[in-house]
């Protein structure tokens, strides 16, 4: 039945229409704009899409006030419906929600982390298979024309491949000094390992172990024998039943261990700060690509539900009438 009041009152727009409320055509209401783009309807075309961006583009659309602007539209839609489930089908569009970060870029002076990074990463990853994609000729209208908006930016995305690791680790490779150290870390520790490991094996001691202990290799020996290897004692269990020594043939190596690991961390900063310096200086393109990336999801959304119920795109014309053929209302 007709509801007692509009519960969106307020939450969109209201497009008035020469054609619907025209008091001198059969059947005209200034409700109509309600009846035909309901938020509910929206709502769940929104449930198709793959992103944040993308749903939230496609929640922000509002009716077309120029016909041109809805053909344009109803263009993109099209090149989109025709192809789907064929191997002409553009690849599927699902952009890492990167708006925060950007405006970080903006705004911040300080690196971003690796994994935020490696958000980047997959962002450029999405426009490198859409410019791959759009290579191709095809008879499309509207595509090719958002996807020329893409910018695989190959300098920042083989930077960000080179560097990190999917999780945002930074690899050897990111830096000759970073691989150079971590070799060298690699060789100290082994040394050291084996150094503690042959000292506790002749302490004939069943419960004593190697162990690190604030990033120095330390012999556990039970609490009551500390003498038993001649160093200095860095800590005790939470029990106080075993007792950390580092031996004193071990404290060189160990000084040398940790001042490695401070320039590894000097090193994996700087490269950080060098990453983010370098989507800084892309920050506007990367933007861009977002955007063209929402927007592609969100009419691949609207594709999908289109195949999904059954739905075909109108005849838009400069007419003032509109002729519904086997329509049904969408929420009854």
């Amino acid at each position: 039945g007709t509801p007692q009041r509009n519960i969106f009152q307020g939450k969109f727009d209201v497009v008035s229409s020469a054609y619907l409320n025209n008091a001198a055509m059969t059947g005209n209401s200034s409700t109509a704009w309600y009846l035909l783009a309901g938020p509910v309807i929206l709502h769940a075309i929104t449930g198709w899409t793959r992103s944040a961006p993308g749903r939230d583009h496609l929640a922000a659309l509002r009716p077309r006030r120029r016909l041109a602007d809805a053909s344009e539209d109803q263009a993109l839609y099209a090149d989109l419906i025709s192809p789907r489930g064929s191997a002409e089908e553009p690849p599927p569009a699902s952009p890492p929600d990167v708006r925060s970060l950007l405006e970080r870029l903006r705004t911040d002076g300080g690196a971003l982390r690796g994994s935020e990074l490696w958000q980047f990463r997959l962002l450029l990853d999405q426009a490198v298979a859409g410019v791959t994609w759009a290579r191709k000729p095809r008879q499309l209208v509207r595509l090719p024309i958002l996807l020329d908006g893409l910018s695989p930016l190959p300098a920042l995305h083989r930077e960000l491949s080179r560097a990190l690791y999917p999780s945002g680790d930074l690899r050897d490779e990111a830096s000759e000094d970073l691989a150079r150290i971590r070799k060298d870390l690699r060789s100290l520790r082994d040394r050291l390992s084996s150094q503690l490991e042959r000292t506790v094996r002749g302490l004939s001691i069943p419960s004593s172990f190697v162990t690190l202990r604030d990033g120095r290799y330390v012999v556990a020996v039970p609490g009551g024998r500390p003498r038993d290897v001649p160093g200095m004692a860095l800590g005790y269990s939470g029990s106080g039943a075993t007792i950390f020594v580092e031996p004193r043939d071990a404290a060189e190596a160990n000084s040398q261990l940790s001042e490695l690991y401070l320039e590894e961390l000097t090193e994996s900063e700087r490269i950080l700060r060098e990453l983010t310096s370098g989507a800084h200086r892309e920050r506007e393109a990367l933007g861009r690509n977002l955007d063209v990336l929402a927007r592609l999801d969100a009419a691949q959304g609207v594709a999908a539900w289109a195949g999904a119920t059954g739905s075909t795109l109108p005849e838009l014309t400069e007419e003032r009438s509109l002729r519904l053929t086997g329509a049904r209302h969408p929420l009854l």
